[in-house]
């Protein structure tokens, strides 16, 4: 397989979102790109040749990062809640806000941390 075609297929499988091919037209012209290099001359050479993914690749409607910004104390907040459960001294705590401010981004942030204490 050419390394190139591998790249491409590595770029549409990345788990994290904002690093994967953000327009169909991106993906056809790196395709049509690496078809121009494959069948330039068909040499070893040819069929390792790089070139950078996604120079044409302008999403069509701009979208929230995927990773929360400007929410550090609350994190801090619900870090030291569950250092506290861990330690033995449960307690609750309530999430609240309108639809779409990010509520439910901001508990998955405690999924690592509740991971390594085998939660």
């Amino acid at each position: 397989m050419p390394v190139m075609l591998s790249d491409i297929i590595m770029q549409l499988l990345e788990k994290e979102p904002d690093r994967r091919y953000q327009s169909a037209q991106a993906l056809a012209h790196d395709l049509a790109r690496l078809q121009q290099v494959l069948t330039g001359d068909g040499t070893p050479e040819a069929r390792a040749a790089r070139f950078p993914l996604g120079e044409w690749d302008f999403p069509i409607l701009i979208c929230a990062p995927s990773q929360l910004i400007g929410r550090d104390s609350e994190i801090v907040t619900l870090r030291a809640a569950l250092d506290q459960a861990v330690a033995g001294r449960g307690r609750a705590l309530l999430v609240t806000g309108p639809p779409g401010v990010g509520k439910s981004s901001l508990i998955g942030e405690l999924r690592s941390m509740v991971t390594v204490h085998n939660g």
